[in-house]
Formats: structure tokens, C-alpha cells, sequence
């Protein structure tokens, strides 16, 4: 599933599309997780009401609601695994290097 979160000005509105390959049904207060390689966004919202539901000729549904409340967090600790990791093995890389440099000083 797709989520775009909006706004719409000439209602005053938050909106959110949702595009999937089937129809979604949301109702009261919700939460979607999107994961991706560095991260986690977890989006909570209350739905107002549906607004529009269609579906395209290539099996894709689109749904958009008028939606409240809507409260994102982003938890990053898999980009930070990262770079920590990256960190380590340089710091490895690097202690190595030196034990190298010792032994032919010595």
C-alpha cells in the first residue's frame, strides 16, 4: 500500500490517498507502518469520513479520506545501525593497519 498524507486548502482538510491492490476500509482511529531500508514511519489518524474510491483499468484501487489528528513518527535506529556499523568497521580497518605499521617498525 501507498499512503500520501495532504492537505486540502480549499476545504481546509487533511487528506490522505491511499493506492494498493485492493480497496481499504478505514474507519476511526488508525495506523499505517511504512518500513524501509533506514527507517520506520508509523502515521496514526482518525478518519472522518471516505470521500472517493475508485480502481484502474492495470488492478490498482485508489481510496482518499478526509482525515484528523494525523501524528507522524519516524524511528531512524536502523540508519543508525548503520553508521555505527560503518563506524566499527572502519575503526577496525583501521586499528588493523596500525598493528601493521608496528610490526614492520619493529
Amino acid at each position: 500500500m501507498e499512503y500520501i498524507f495532504g492537505y486540502d486548502s480549499a476545504a481546509g482538510d487533511e487528506t490522505l490517498k491511499v493506492k494498493g491492490e485492493t480497496h481499504t476500509d478505514f474507519q476511526g482511529f488508525c495506523q499505517t507502518v511504512s518500513e524501509y531500508d533506514d527507517s520506520t514511519i508509523t502515521d496514526s489518524f482518525f478518519v472522518i469520513e471516505k470521500i472517493h474510491s475508485a480502481e484502474d483499468g492495470e488492478g490498482m484501487y485508489y481510496d482518499c479520506y478526509t482525515i484528523d489528528k494525523h501524528k507522524r513518527t519516524i524511528d531512524r535506529t536502523k540508519a543508525a545501525i548503520q553508521a555505527a556499523d560503518k563506524v566499527e568497521k572502519l575503526v577496525t580497518d583501521a586499528q588493523l593497519a596500525l598493528a601493521e605499521l608496528y610490526e614492520m617498525m619493529t
